[in-house]
């Protein structure tokens, strides 16, 4: 076989080895620029999410660790109004939440949901089985800093619990969306508490907003 048609063969190898690969398709990742980090987003529903933690300016890593920090720190109520938001972003209300798990098949009751809560749920860090994020939605248990049992504040929960902060229907009453698994597979749950968080209270803080 000539040289010539040793390199035309190559050539054609090389043409449509470039063409199918072109022909491959990859997945588009969506990105959201706040307070000088770039977060990844991730489309639930009707509605865009971020899908990792805030880790900007203020807040406090669980019991202040620097092996958490990269996942997202823990804000106060007044942290998470205070962040400079592009238009259209906001913190989220308890609407937000509940559109979030309705639309995955969660309904928003206290009482155990079952395994639609894995979809939510990162697939590390959880004690006693991991999710599987099939949402993209991606809950760390990072637990949260408040009051426990006798009236002291302290980190709590982490591993067990993924708590955001949110606000209540009327748009100004703090609430928040808690995650969590406790001892055993099969006992996940989703609960939207309606409370008054106090003011020194922490949780972790996500952005949503509407397609």
């Amino acid at each position: 076989m000539t040289k010539i048609k040793l390199l035309f063969i190559a050539a054609a190898m090389l043409l449509y080895g470039c063409s199918k690969k072109a022909s491959v398709a990859t997945p588009t990742e969506h990105f959201v620029y706040i307070s000088d980090y770039t977060y990844q987003t991730v489309v639930i529903g009707s509605q865009t999410w971020t899908a990792v933690n805030y880790n900007g300016p203020g807040g406090e890593a669980y019991e202040n660790g620097i092996d958490t920090v990269a996942q997202g720190k823990l804000y106060t109520m007044a942290e998470a109004a205070a962040v400079p938001l592009p238009s259209g972003w906001r913190v989220p209300t308890a609407n937000d939440f509940t559109n979030l798990i309705t639309s995955i098949g969660i309904p928003p009751t206290d009482a155990p949901n079952g395994p639609p809560i894995l979809s939510l749920m990162s697939t590390t860090g959880w004690f006693n089985g991991n999710g599987n994020n099939t949402s993209g939605f991606n809950a760390l248990p990072l637990g949260y800093y408040g009051e426990g049992y006798g009236g002291v504040q302290s980190f709590q929960w982490k591993a067990t619990h993924a708590v955001f902060i949110s606000y209540s229907t009327d748009g100004n009453t703090p609430s928040c969306l808690d995650i969590f698994r406790y001892a055993a597979p099969n006992d996940e749950q989703a609960d939207l508490d309606y409370y008054v968080v106090l003011p020194t209270d922490r949780a972790s803080l996500r952005f949503v907003k509407d397609n």
